[in-house]
């Protein structure tokens, strides 16, 4: 009597199993959406700091166009989609689960305004380009690059000015990369200064010395040529140079 009983309880166990798999395989066939972890780890809150330019509901739609769950959210990816809308430099992006993306933004600072394929761009001092579509009047004091791949060189030549002739940055108008190799400065809107190719830092000493010790500026000097290794050439605005109202 006791197996028989033991064994009716087992087919009992047996069917209530097979009946509840049964029912949970029908459930999940014909009503996925339960079963669905995509759908429990929906994005459904984006916390955004750090913009001051960019617009915060741009760079949620960009992520949600793409993303829609944090199990199948590709931070790599997401990250890349950030730092290519304007104004971004770079993103830091933190899952937190069930449902939340905490981004910081890093924006572009402005520094200069490139003259490029027909184009205005304003970039920063790295030579990235911040945005195509500006409204240059806002930007009438900005320094002006110029020349083919010059964008790409400007992190390098403000370096150099920075250490060796820093008092010239602020009177500089426009930077010209001629040739793919070398700078040409424009100082005060008339003043051209010629800089070589190489030793750069070396030359920018140089024409410190110039601006201290003959006072250029306050001459009639209109180009200065630094190309040839340890000589500075001049041309001026007249006959004879002219510092204030005496003649030399």
């Amino acid at each position: 009597m006791m197996l028989q009983q033991i064994v009716k309880y087992i087919n009992l166990t047996a069917i209530v199993l097979i009946t509840t798999f049964v029912l949970v395989l029908i459930v999940f066939t014909f009503n996925p959406y339960l079963f669905n972890f995509n759908n429990l780890f929906k994005i459904e809150n984006i916390s955004i700091i750090g913009t001051k330019k960019s617009d915060p509901y741009f760079l949620k739609n960009a992520l949600t166009r793409n993303f829609d769950s944090l199990i199948n959210f590709d931070t790599n990816h997401a990250k890349s989609i950030l730092e290519d809308t304007e104004w971004v430099k770079r993103a830091n992006i933190n899952k937190i689960f069930p449902n939340t993306l905490n981004i910081q933004i890093i924006e572009n600072d402005p520094f200069a305004l490139f003259y490029g394929n027909k184009k205005i761009y304003l970039i920063d001092i790295d030579g990235e380009v911040i945005t195509a579509d500006l409204d240059i009047s806002n930007y009438k004091s900005f320094l002006i690059v110029r020349g083919e791949e010059g964008k790409a060189h400007i992190s390098s030549i403000m370096r150099d000015i920075n250490i060796f002739f820093p008092e010239i940055k602020n009177k500089i108008d426009e930077l010209e990369f001629i040739e793919l190799r070398r700078w040409n400065l424009l100082v005060n809107n008339d003043l051209i200064i010629k800089l070589p190719d190489k030793e750069v830092g070396l030359s920018l000493r140089n024409l410190k010395k110039l601006f201290v010790d003959q006072k250029i500026l306050e001459s009639n000097v209109i180009e200065i040529d630094l190309r040839t290794k340890g000589r500075a050439t001049i041309k001026i605005d007249g006959d004879r140079i002219k510092f204030g109202l005496e003649e030399v």
